[in-house]
């Protein structure tokens, strides 16, 4: 080939690979944008799911928390009907643990399963807290502080020195998760630091 034919081969060779260029170029664009608009519509896709879930979990929480409060209100409807006394154990137990330890005997009134009960959930929260306790079932003709036992009604907290049963009757009131009484008072027979809680025939309503 004459130097006239190589230029003109390599001229045209240079303007063909220039529209290859091109055209490859252009299609790796044009790719490239596609890819993206698949992986963004991908996306929207994913986040719109994401979104319903979310909005299904909070709308199932919400029914949750709904149903929760429906389930407490019976509760205490029921409660408040039967009359029966409930402990907040965590409340009361809070409001214990920074006060010095005491013993305590808790005395329930004879064949009453409510008081029983009652008593036992007091006895588990103050032995939680390290204070040596027990309970026991008092005799009705039984007398402590003066006062006929067989006659109390709802709860009554005895110690030898007033400032325990002022530290502890308040507790206790606290702890009653649907109110109830409780009262104080002294005997001075009891031994020092101890404290008797008494536990009569739950409130009438």
């Amino acid at each position: 080939m004459t130097i006239e034919a190589w230029k003109s081969f390599f001229e045209y060779g240079g303007v063909i690979l220039l529209f290859l260029t091109f055209v490859f170029g252009a299609g790796a664009v044009i790719a490239a944008n596609r890819i993206n608009r698949a992986q963004a519509r991908e996306l929207r896709d994913f986040q719109l799911r994401i979104e319903g879930e979310q909005q299904k979990t909070a709308e199932a929480q919400k029914e949750a928390a709904q149903a929760q409060l429906a389930l407490s209100q019976s509760l205490f409807a029921f409660a408040r009907r039967a009359g029966d006394r409930v402990l907040d154990s965590g409340k009361f137990i809070d409001g214990l643990k920074d006060k010095p330890k005491r013993t305590v005997e808790i005395w329930c009134r004879p064949d009453d399963t409510e008081a029983e009960r009652f008593s036992e959930d007091i006895l588990r929260a103050v032995m939680s807290v390290g204070w040596p306790a027990s309970v026991r079932v008092f005799n009705l003709n039984d007398v402590l502080g003066k006062m006929s036992l067989g006659k109390v009604a709802g709860i009554t907290v005895f110690s030898r020195d007033a400032a325990d049963q002022r530290v502890f009757t308040p507790l206790l009131l606290q702890g009653l998760r649907f109110g109830g009484q409780a009262v104080g008072t002294t005997a001075p027979e009891l031994a020092k630091d101890t404290i008797v809680v008494v536990v009569g025939t739950r409130d009438k309503l």
